[in-house]
């Protein structure tokens, strides 16, 4: 198994804002998504969110290691 990382909020927000650099949007790509249950709650709890942005936002979040 390879080296794994954890995503923190502002990675996820940063990503689906289109916001990353484009070395950083690329390496996001290639590594399994792993994120912790706080960032869970803290994403669907974001100020930000739309209700149109929230069904994919959920989506992603099923596909994620530990939700």
């Amino acid at each position: 198994m390879g080296q794994g990382f954890l995503i923190d909020t502002n990675i996820v927000i940063a990503t689906l804002g289109n916001k990353l650099p484009p070395d950083g949007a690329a390496f996001i790509k290639t590594i399994p998504p792993n994120i912790s249950v706080i960032t869970q709650i803290e994403l669907l709890g974001w100020h930000g969110v739309s209700a149109a942005d929230l069904i994919p936002l959920t989506d992603g979040l099923t596909e994620c290691v530990g939700f």
